[in-house]
């Protein structure tokens, strides 16, 4: 087979339709996980309710974690369609699509002609089959929208490499920085800036392509970070010093010197990184294509500029975060994609052997199969771990059933290997799709906060005081309740008992875990899921009382 022949690609097409369709059983099947999106799509509704587009805020307090860019793009559509949940739940999809078709527009540019168009195409239907990537687009997240600033930036690299004219490369990359920065945060120039600097070397000695990446950079990080300025000073301004400092320093160096959270080892990412680059290391026959390649010579050798951009766009960044206190899985994304890319390259999936086509073929129904198989003995694994054992609540054997009929008909497109690419992009959509069929009806009974949010809603209607308590209130409750007032958190048992004793009939929600004191629950007025943990639901003098017998 020839990398170069249409009939041995993956259909990127028919990717992204199976992708849509999991994402549509996703969003069927799981609610809003606390505490992460329930916590994003409060604080855009309390921006919507306030009108306070500058300062976001949740619970009443100024919320400096995130920039504003997500919640202004939840506006956008809450401003057509009206305030309801499905826009916010589609962006992480349409950022996902977003960030394929810019990942095959980089492709083009780093390989010309032929070869990028195939690897483009290659790349961005593996990145709508990545486990992490996948994950992460069905779910309201920031880190997607990052990602699109971040290959945007990277794309008005090589285009200035390849002599674009400069006005257009500083502005793409004064729009991916200053977007970057209103996305997450001033870490999109953590991924853009090592290749900018190291263009002498990428640029394959061509001086003149190294000056118009260098000033591309110069002049877009300047005109980049007036963008995010021209929010953060006067947002800095209206939210308070507090909030000043925070968005100025704590979301960035601070992170960087001592996270205050996620701090792990040095180590952390070193596994971490094949695992979510899942399925495709475990293709473990794909790896020959570097061997195929440099046997048959079908596919000639890429540009320096291309190799090398690679490495420094990735190999720099990736140290540096190894360094930084705080790590994340999703800080990862932007490297995925230049792995993604040196794969393609490399023909990950469809190689000249035929023999090994094959073998590839049959590889995603295998892996269909054994899941399968686990997802039927899911009643037993969750009888022998007491952990799983809310995944087993309300068991019905038809995801099985649908899985198996899947596992069929991806056996018939094994057989060819010209749809043996296809398959393998859409193993990671297909699994997806199973687990939620799966797992949807114990989903729902732990993690659907809608029912519980309408009635703190209502005591809020009647003058009913509502705490929190145990834990720190992220708005789980804010936008299903569409919440009019804060909901009180003390912050101990001590501010707990003084706010009992001043709406001794208010309503008390006490987040039981495993270190819970046993009168945290016992005689309380009613036990509420709240993920793998409870909630206690107490009046607020009854739960004074049982502290203090």
């Amino acid at each position: 087979m020839d990398l170069r022949s249409p009939s041995t690609l993956p259909r990127l097409g028919w990717v992204w339709l199976g992708a849509f369709l999991s994402c549509l059983i996703a969003w069927w099947a799981r609610p809003l996980l606390p505490i992460d999106e329930t916590r994003y799509v409060s604080v855009a509704w309390e921006m919507w309710r306030t009108g306070g587009f500058l300062v976001p805020h949740i619970n009443g307090v100024a919320y400096s974690h995130k920039p504003p860019l997500l919640f202004w793009l939840i506006h956008a559509g809450w401003s057509v369609f009206g305030v309801q949940l499905w826009w916010p739940r589609l962006l992480g999809f349409l950022f996902l699509t977003a960030d394929a078709l810019l990942l095959k527009a980089l492709a083009q540019r780093l390989w010309p002609g032929n070869p990028g168009q195939t690897i483009g195409r290659t790349a961005a239907s593996m990145l709508l089959g990545t486990f992490a990537l996948f994950l992460f687009g069905t779910m309201l997240m920031f880190d997607l929208l990052l990602l699109l600033w971040v290959l945007l930036a990277w794309y008005a690299l090589v285009d200035a490499h390849r002599g674009a004219r400069r006005m257009r490369t500083i502005m793409l990359f004064a729009f991916g920085i200053g977007c970057g920065i209103l996305a997450k945060g001033p870490v999109v120039l953590l991924f853009a800036l090592p290749p900018a600097l190291a263009a002498a070397h990428w640029s394959g000695g061509d001086r003149g392509s190294a000056k118009n990446v260098a000033l591309t950079a110069l002049g877009g990080t300047l005109l980049g970070a007036c963008i995010a300025l021209a929010w953060a000073i006067p947002a800095g301004i209206a939210g308070g010093q507090e909030y000043r400092e925070a968005i100025f320093w704590g979301q960035t160096a601070g992170r960087v010197a001592d996270s205050f959270a996620h701090a792990r080892p040095w180590h952390w990412y070193l596994p971490l990184l094949p695992v979510m680059l899942l399925p495709w290391p475990l293709f473990a026959n794909s790896w020959r294509g570097w061997k195929h390649q440099a046997a048959n010579g079908s596919v000639s050798k890429p540009p320096v500029c291309a190799q090398r951009f690679l490495f420094w766009a990735g190999v720099p960044t990736f140290l540096f975060l190894c360094l930084m206190s705080g790590k994340q899985p999703h800080y990862l994304l932007p490297l995925l994609t230049l792995c993604l890319l040196a794969l393609a390259f490399h023909h990950h999936f469809h190689l000249q052997d035929q023999g090994f086509s094959k073998g590839l073929g049959w590889l995603p129904p295998l892996f269909l199969a054994c899941f399968v198989f686990v997802l039927l003995l899911l009643p037993q694994l969750g009888k022998a771990v007491p952990s799983l054992a809310w995944t087993t609540e309300a068991w019905t054997w038809y995801p099985g059933a649908l899985l198996g009929c899947a596992l069929v008909a991806l056996v018939q497109f094994a057989k060819r290997p010209a749809w043996s690419g296809t398959c393998a992009c859409l193993l990671v959509p297909t699994l997806f799709a199973g687990l939620h069929f799966g797992l949807h009806t114990p989903v729902q009974e732990h993690y659907n906060l809608q029912p519980f949010s309408h009635r703190v809603a209502q005591w809020q209607a009647q003058d009913e005081a509502v705490a929190f308590f145990a834990a720190h209130y992220h708005g789980q409750y804010t936008f299903f309740g569409r919440l009019e007032t804060p909901v009180a958190n003390p912050e101990d048992l001590a501010g707990v008992l003084h706010w009992a004793a001043v709406n001794p009939d208010g309503h008390l929600l006490v987040v039981l875990d495993k270190h819970a004191p046993m009168s945290y629950f016992q005689g309380a007025a009613e036990l509420i899921p709240y993920g793998v943990q409870r909630i206690a639901l107490w009046r607020a003098a009854d739960f004074a009382a049982a502290q203090n017998p």
